[in-house]
C-alpha cells in the first residue's frame, strides 16, 4: 500500500480545475453532481486530517479551491442505469436532468466566489 510523508503538513491545499476532470470525453463512466462533491469532500477531509496533526491552530491547513468552469458545470445526479430495462421512448424521457453544480455547492461549503473577467 503507498504512502506518503508530509511534515510538517502544508497550510494550503488547492484543488485546480477540478471540472477539467468531469469534463473529459474520454471517460468511460459517467460523472454524476455527487461525483464533483465527492472530490471536494475528500479534499476537504485530507485538510481537516492535517489540521487535526497540528498542536497549533494557527497552523491549521486550508482548502481553496480553483475553478473557471463552475459556472457552466452541469452534471446529472444519477447515471443512467447500464442494462436496458425500458423501451427507448420511456429511456429517452427518464435521462437524468443535468443540474448546476455551483448551485449545490453554495449549500455545502463556507464560501463559494465568482468573478468576472473585464
Amino acid at each position: 500500500e503507498p504512502k506518503v510523508t508530509v511534515d510538517p503538513a502544508p497550510s494550503l491545499l488547492i484543488l485546480h480545475e477540478p471540472s477539467a476532470y468531469f469534463l473529459n470525453d474520454q471517460i468511460q463512466c459517467p460523472s454524476t453532481l455527487s461525483s464533483y462533491l465527492l472530490l471536494v469532500a475528500h479534499a476537504r477531509a485530507i485538510t481537516e486530517y492535517f489540521s487535526s496533526q497540528e498542536s497549533n491552530p494557527a497552523r491549521s491547513t486550508s482548502l481553496l479551491v480553483f475553478d473557471s468552469r463552475l459556472e457552466q458545470l452541469k452534471l446529472p445526479l444519477f447515471r443512467v442505469p447500464s442494462e436496458l430495462a425500458f423501451d427507448a421512448q420511456q429511456e429517452r424521457d427518464n435521462n437524468p436532468r443535468p443540474e448546476a453544480v455551483l448551485s449545490t455547492a453554495k449549500r455545502y461549503f463556507d464560501m463559494v466566489g465568482t468573478f468576472q473577467g473585464q
